[in-house]
């Protein structure tokens, strides 16, 4: 029986690790066969990946003569310095997210096969693209629950996303399908023990909660293309106005109900059902949110309220043609908007 490892690296903006020298690798049992690693030192789970590329890269020079001297393996060595020094040189130091799932697999059927003395290469054995699919949703859930768990998360960039299949010797074996080949200044926080521990609470939330999975696909969005300000303020921007939309009318229900809470008169209790009647097409987001935000966080609701006029004023002079200073969107403080009330919405409902 084969198994596979998928693995996928994120590189996380705004973090650093912690000084604990025990918080320098966490994992996160999260299902069978299922975890998360937070760790500053990624190389090590880097490593299947980094040769499978590796082996890929010297075949391709193989087929179109570029082959360099020495051996195989010497050649494949330095292959391998070179990968893990180039994503040293892009990334440096930081925290890395490391999605890790081990299951068998039932059809691996290759084409052409060599074994070598530490690894077997083939191609056509198995269909990449349906695992990986496969892990998508649980992959989302996990950066979810990351930027959730940890607020100054600013940027998630993905590093490498590998599939190795593993003969039940344990030998590696990579399979192929064909071969064909603006600086901003941020501050890295460490993690606390606490954000880690909540990470695998909010990822339960999130997993079970189908309703605002494209809310939390755009936010990621927006994380993921943070060096286009513009298309991150877009998505960070259209997921509050989703998010506000889809949860106004639950907490609009709460609001009302809270006011009739007591031995009132029928007459009051009309009136305010006619308030709520005559204003149902006539709110508009601001309005929404506003509610929202003095039903989850009262003591914050008219900072936030201002907060969020000023990124609408921004998301207006975008869509009414005016000229704006695209790296002076207020991408962030968009972000921070969704992430806090998901935070308040998700804990009010769980």
């Amino acid at each position: 029986m084969v198994k596979y490892s998928h693995t996928v690296i994120y590189w996380i903006k705004g973090l650093s690790p912690s000084q604990a020298e025990n918080s320098k690798e966490i994992i996160i049992n999260l299902a069978v066969n299922f975890q998360l690693v937070l760790t500053s030192s990624p190389d090590t789970y880097c490593f299947e990946g980094d040769r499978h590329m590796a082996v890929a890269g010297l075949l391709l020079n193989g087929m179109f003569g570029l082959a360099n001297s020495g051996t195989f393996e010497e050649r494949l060595e330095e292959t391998l310095l070179e990968i893990k020094e180039s994503r040293k040189q892009k990334f440096g130091i930081g925290v890395y997210l490391i999605f890790l799932r081990r299951r068998k697999i039932n059809t691996f059927s290759p084409s052409h096969e060599r074994e070598l003395e530490s690894f077997v290469v083939c191609f056509d054995g198995a269909s990449k693209q349906e695992i990986q699919l496969d892990s998508e949703p649980k992959i989302q859930a996990a950066l979810s629950a990351l930027t959730l768990a940890i607020d100054n998360v600013l940027g998630i960039t993905k590093v490498s996303d590998s599939v190795v299949f593993f003969r039940e010797d344990g030998k590696p074996i990579y399979s192929y399908t064909g071969l064909a080949g603006s600086a901003k200044l941020f501050v890295s926080q460490p993690i606390s023990i606490s954000s880690v521990e909540s990470l695998l609470h909010w990822y339960e939330i999130v997993d079970s909660d189908a309703e605002l999975e494209r809310v939390n696909r755009l936010l990621l969005s927006s994380l993921q293309t943070e060096d286009d300000a513009l298309r991150s303020f877009l998505f960070a921007w259209n997921a509050l106005e989703i998010f506000i939309n889809k949860i106004f009318g639950f907490y609009e229900l709460k609001f009302f109900e809270e006011l009739n809470v007591g031995n009132y008169p029928n007459a009051r209790r009309n009136y305010f059902e006619r308030i709520r009647t005559v204003m149902k097409d006539k709110y508009k987001l601001a309005d929404k949110f506003t509610l929202v935000a003095f039903m989850l966080c009262s003591e914050g609701v008219d900072q936030d309220s201002e907060k969020f006029k000023k990124i609408n004023k921004e998301r207006n002079n975008l869509s009414h043609g005016q000229d704006v200073v695209e790296t002076a969107l207020p991408v962030e403080a968009t972000q921070k908007m969704v992430r806090k009330y998901l935070q308040l919405h998700l804990g009010y409902l769980h």
